[in-house]
């Protein structure tokens, strides 16, 4: 009887004490970079041919497909080891050439070369809303108080298109659709399209070459 009093008080002890250390634990985050599977591996191809897009809207003072060529061209060179080129394809009413032999031709001289092209919707608009309405006269030397409120709201619809240049079949096609909604007055067109832009970017990346992901967790440490 002696002997099983003296073991439950070790037991009790025991659990005070690992109460006591768990009352100790801290919580520290840390950023882990977790790799990503690509659904294509690009990174084997020896080649990326970009060969265009077709912009399916004009927005004044903004050249779309000139200005999304130039930011994929940036993006790859980040993270594409081989050779990176421009071939202009020629699309007509937006639909994709739907002859193999129009990419082959692309593509020639450039075995096991990827293709990227796609078409792209980029709009803005202006919206006011009224916020307050004044009551009485205004008087003093200031101007009055304005009631609208203006917001400006810029929409990006992207399709990325890849195909094998061997036989012009199409090896990856998706859809990213983005907005930005801000009342500053000052964004141009350009500074909201590469804004968009980097936001579908990293999506695409890891599609493409696997890409690692950021991800925070928390360790618990004494």
């Amino acid at each position: 009887m002696r002997k099983r009093k003296s073991s439950g008080l070790f037991l009790i002890a025991a659990v005070l004490a690992a109460a006591g250390c768990g009352s100790q634990l801290s919580n520290e985050r840390v950023r882990l970079n977790i790799p990503g599977k690509p659904e294509l591996p690009a990174k084997d191809a020896p080649e990326i041919i970009l060969s265009g897009f077709w912009a399916e809207t004009a927005v004044k003072n903004l050249d779309l497909e000139a200005e999304i060529t130039s930011f994929w061209r940036n993006a790859l060179k980040r993270e594409f080891k081989g050779r990176i080129s421009e071939k202009a394809v020629a699309w007509n009413n937006g639909e994709l050439p739907a002859s193999p032999a129009v990419w082959v031709e692309t593509g020639r001289g450039s075995p096991g070369a990827l293709i990227l092209t796609g078409k792209a919707s980029f709009s803005t608009e202006t919206r006011k809303a009224l916020v307050s309405s004044a009551s009485g006269k205004f008087e003093g030397p200031w101007d009055p108080p304005n009631p609208w409120a203006e917001n400006r709201n810029f929409a990006l619809k992207l399709e990325i298109i890849i195909l094998k240049a061997d036989d012009g079949s199409v090896a990856f096609r998706r859809e990213f659709q983005e907005s930005l909604n801000t009342e500053n007055k000052k964004p141009t067109p350009v500074y909201a399209l590469h804004d968009l832009l980097d936001r579908i970017a990293p999506r695409l990346l890891i599609s493409l070459f696997g890409s690692p992901r950021s991800l925070e967790r928390y360790l618990l440490m004494r």
